[in-house]
């Protein structure tokens, strides 16, 4: 009885892990985030020589952590603040000049990030 008891437990765990439990992927390209625009939590786009900011990015309604470090980003759409769900946003080692100031207005623009720094 107690060796049944052990595999029922061990079964149960897999499930929760394997089977039940909802896992956010963290996309690494907007091709591939756009086949499941709703399911993106995490974006990861560092290093990508990016010079503009992607617009399919706004699409992601649910997002919560974006990672643009180490682009040339030079322009961010005021319409950022839409990301209501948007909780860390990654702009470190960014070649463009805005990037100072920008730490600065953040808070007012994307509601959910608090306590931004600039390095």
């Amino acid at each position: 009885m107690k060796s049944l008891r052990i595999i029922l437990i061990i079964i149960t765990l897999f499930f929760i892990q394997n089977g039940f439990a909802q896992v956010s992927k963290n996309f690494k390209s907007i091709e591939e985030a756009m086949k499941a625009p709703d399911s993106v939590l995490w974006l990861t786009l560092n290093d990508q020589k990016m010079i503009d900011f992607p617009e399919e990015i706004l699409s992601f309604k649910n997002l919560r952590y974006l990672d643009l470090a180490g682009n040339s980003l030079s322009v961010l759409p005021d319409a950022i603040g839409e990301l209501d769900h948007l909780f860390y946003f990654d702009l470190s080692i960014n070649k463009a000049p805005f990037k100072f100031w920008w730490f600065k207005v953040a808070e007012q623009f994307i509601p959910g990030l608090y306590g931004l720094e600039s390095h």
